[in-house]
């Protein structure tokens, strides 16, 4: 597995990316697992202290969950896709179920634990 270590001795474990350029990665320290850390395509980084579980379904239903003001509602279904395991394969694209669920109103509580800005030093 492919793993990074961080700054504070945790590690970080790519796990996969949407169409809109973020980068999400599952934190662990001590050999925990710890969250989500969102890299959002523009060298802005948000970290989530949930599962990968709860970080979708809210990714899906339009929460800010790639930093401040980064909310798209997905209506769905989800499109996936298999990679290849071998040479011989190829992609293997599918897509989920409909989801069902309605565009949300962000509160508060649903910001990124922590926004750990832009390279310049910017959070927006």
């Amino acid at each position: 597995m492919f793993a990074w270590a961080a700054s504070d001795g945790g590690e970080l474990w790519p796990i996969t990316s949407t169409d809109r350029g973020e980068t999400l990665f599952l934190t662990a320290a001590d050999g925990t697992l710890a969250g989500i850390l969102v890299e959002d395509g523009e060298g802005g980084w948000a970290r989530y202290d949930m599962s990968f579980a709860e970080w979708l379904s809210r990714y899906l239903i339009g929460e800010d969950m790639a930093g401040p003001d980064t909310s798209a509602f997905c209506p769905g279904p989800v499109q996936l896709c298999l990679l290849p395991m071998t040479a011989d394969e190829r992609p293997e694209p599918w897509n989920g179920p409909e989801h069902g669920m309605q565009p949300c109103r962000p509160r508060q509580s649903q910001r990124p634990t922590a926004s750990l800005g832009k390279p310049n030093g910017t959070t927006a």
